[in-house]
């Protein structure tokens, strides 16, 4: 008894199967370069937060008043 098998031809475009896994592999790779990005900016976020924060408390400081004063020394 003889079984012939036959696979699809990958050229041929009109295969579902090619067609469902075209560009899975760019995809993939999107994918994964997105979640990192994300990932970066993550452990970014605590250090900005840092920055902005001594930032605004320096400008927002109140600073002595250290002129001489007009009226002078009793």
């Amino acid at each position: 008894m003889l079984v012939e098998i036959s696979f699809p031809l990958l050229q041929d475009i009109s295969s579902p199967f090619i067609l469902n896994c075209f560009g899975i592999d760019e995809f993939l790779l999107v994918f994964f370069i997105g979640l990192g990005t994300i990932a970066f900016a993550c452990q970014l976020v605590p250090g900005v937060l840092l920055f902005v924060s001594m930032v605004r408390s320096i400008y927002s400081f109140p600073r002595p008043d250290t002129r001489p004063s007009a009226e002078g020394v009793e």
